[in-house]
């Protein structure tokens, strides 16, 4: 699916940073790079290692270590997406991830869809970019999905924001054809899903969606 439609104005005329240019080139273990405040390595004193980081004495690559974007890769694609390690940005935390994500593609006005309740500090994050929030009725097993039809005719929004797992407040977790009922609407809506999914792993008990 093709949603660069979506990325606001200042979105669409971003260009790759070129400070990551620079630290890709200075990485070569063949040149020597007088381009970015990078100290010689081998007048540090020494560090302790951080196996099995490759290098941690200079900076590293601002889409995070490619070691550990290849394990989030690895375990994504474990969950049936088909994720390559150059698709994964490491965040420090979801919060950062959900202000990422509401700058490229929100502007003020646009309308976002969410459970009710929700998670209070994406509200927050969401209504700081200007974005208009308008929720949807939920139960036991997720948001209602006729209840999604009706907003997403009601008021065309740009996303969907959902936690299907552990719901932050109330709990509960997704069933499977609660899921697919939810995924194929909103693939056939064309807008963006942004699932904050920080609890998956964490349970004491076998959870049966």
């Amino acid at each position: 699916m093709n949603l660069t439609h979506l990325l606001t104005p200042q979105a669409q005329k971003m260009e790759s940073s070129l400070v990551r240019e620079l630290l890709q080139y200075s990485q070569q273990p063949d040149i020597l790079s007088l381009a970015g405040g990078l100290p010689d390595e081998t007048l540090m004193p020494p560090l302790p290692t951080l196996a099995p980081v490759a290098s941690f004495a200079q900076y590293g690559p601002s889409e995070g270590e490619p070691a550990l974007r290849k394990q989030i890769s690895e375990i994504i694609s474990e969950r049936g997406l088909s994720v390559e390690f150059k698709q994964v940005l490491v965040t420090n935390g979801s919060q950062q991830g959900l202000d990422l994500i509401s700058r490229l593609v929100l502007n003020p006005g646009d309308v976002i869809l969410t459970e009710q309740p929700t998670y209070l500090a994406a509200l927050q994050v969401f209504q700081l970019q200007g974005a208009v929030v308008k929720t949807v009725e939920s139960d036991e097993t997720g948001m209602n999905p006729d209840a999604l039809k009706a907003a997403i005719e009601q008021y065309n929004p740009k996303a969907v924001y959902l936690i299907p797992n552990f719901q932050n407040p109330a709990g509960h977790c997704y069933s499977l054809s609660r899921r697919e009922t939810i995924a194929s609407i909103i693939d056939a809506s064309n807008i963006l899903l942004i699932e904050d999914d920080p609890y998956r792993d964490l349970y004491y008990d076998e959870v049966v969606i």
